[in-house]
């Protein structure tokens, strides 16, 4: 209060007083607290702990394994506890020499995450702090069961607490895997010829629960307690997604150095991906306050038509790349990509993207390596290169006039 009215008090064209001393007395002889806000709403500490197992080791002289466990739990910055996180994680890795020629791999990581936290962002209580005024108590007339209705737009203990005002709650779980097999082809020195599958799949499922609460005016009158309600009605939504996808690849890549000056690589390669996904919204105001859909009622509810997503991409593609380059100095790269993408009407679904490239490492003649006054360099390279690129970021079948999917349940489709 008083370094408010020194500041107030230095204002040229209207000095004020602005509280006077029988405010500003109760709080120095101690009659009154001012209300440390942070304090009461944020706790000094956030316990943290990231425990992990991990196995590695060789089963004979042709396998070699490893696995990690590991666990991760955060606090929050918020007393109540609403704020938090877990997650948990797997993490294998096989590899295995079968014959002297195949060598196979698998890759496993699995991971499933939750994260709580109150129904309003954190950046939204952080301000509600900011504007709470330290004369306004947290309770009104200091009775624990009524919060008070302070000044700031919500009381910020109300809205950094799940159990008073609601949550949100995200859920994942994620898989990912890849199986490959390497087989170096005999009787061609530098050929090798390997097949890829990987499998990922994630599945998220989210709540958010506006819960309706109370803070209170104390009225000692008629020694009564004037509630002021907030987020009206108790409203909760739900939103799930499954979505799995595949990736397939099978190559050929041929290394080798002739002469011992002619350095060549031929990549040729041919790939296949397909991804999914199923979804859906529904959010109801609730008649009884359960953070469920099923204690709703059907009053401006959301989720009675086609309120999620369906949809289905597949991509295919041949990719080539020739390298040769002449002692290192001299290179030459030409590559391509023929794509094809289910994005795109019949007969449109495929394009080809070429790219070449040819490049001099200066640094490598001999003028410059017997030059004792550029021996500051030791790389230096001139590249020129021209290649085109394709996208297929569009929206599926919007080459159809007039057809939305999935159908929202209009008469026009």
């Amino acid at each position: 209060f008083t370094i408010f009215n020194e500041q107030s008090m230095h204002n040229i064209n209207s000095p004020t007083w602005v509280f006077p001393e029988d405010i500003i007395a109760p709080y120095r002889d101690g009659t009154k607290q001012s209300t440390d806000w942070y304090g009461e709403v944020m706790p000094d500490s956030a316990p943290q702990q990231y425990p992990n197992l991990s196995v590695n080791g060789t089963a004979g002289k042709k396998m070699d394994y490893f696995v990690n466990l590991g666990y991760t739990e955060q606090g929050g910055f918020w007393k109540s506890n609403s704020l938090k996180y877990k997650r948990y994680n797997l993490r294998s890795n096989l590899n295995a020499q079968i014959t002297d020629r195949l060598t196979a791999s698998l890759r496993l990581n699995a991971i499933l995450d939750q994260k709580d936290s109150p129904y309003r962002d954190s950046w939204e209580i952080f301000k509600n702090l900011w504007r709470s005024h330290p004369d306004d108590p947290y309770y009104a007339n200091n009775d624990p069961k009524y919060l008070y209705h302070n000044l700031a737009d919500y009381h910020p203990g109300a809205i950094a607490d799940d159990l008073v005002s609601g949550f949100k709650k995200r859920n994942s779980k994620t898989f990912m895997s890849t199986f490959s097999l390497e087989y170096k082809v005999p009787y061609i020195d530098g050929l090798v010829a390997k097949g890829m599958f990987s499998y990922d799949a994630t599945i998220n499922d989210n709540t958010n629960y506006q819960k309706e609460f109370s803070v209170y005016e104390y009225n000692e009158a008629g020694d009564i307690y004037v509630p002021y309600k907030y987020q009206i009605p108790n409203t909760l939504n739900r939103s799930y997604a499954v979505l799995p996808g595949t990736l397939m690849q099978f190559s050929l890549n041929y290394n080798r150095t002739f002469a011992r000056l002619h350095n060549m690589s031929v990549l040729a390669l041919y790939e296949e991906s397909e991804g999914t996904g199923d979804s859906f919204f529904a959010q109801r105001e609730l008649t009884i306050p359960l953070p469920y859909l099923f204690a709703g009622n059907s009053a401006n509810q959301i989720g009675n038509n086609n309120t999620g997503s369906v949809f289905k991409n597949a991509n295919r593609g041949l990719v080539g790349k020739v390298h040769y380059d002449f002692n290192s100095k001299y290179l030459l790269d030409f590559s391509f990509r023929y794509d094809g993408s289910s994005r795109f009407p019949p007969g449109k679904q495929w394009g080809f993207f070429p790219a070449v490239s040819a490049g001099w490492r200066i640094s490598e003649e001999a003028f410059m390596k017997g030059n004792q006054s550029l021996a500051f360099i030791d790389n230096l390279k001139i590249r020129g290169s021209y290649g085109e690129m394709g996208d297929d970021g569009a929206s599926s079948f919007q080459f159809i006039s007039g057809y939305d999917y999935p159908a929202s349940g209009g008469n026009s489709q």
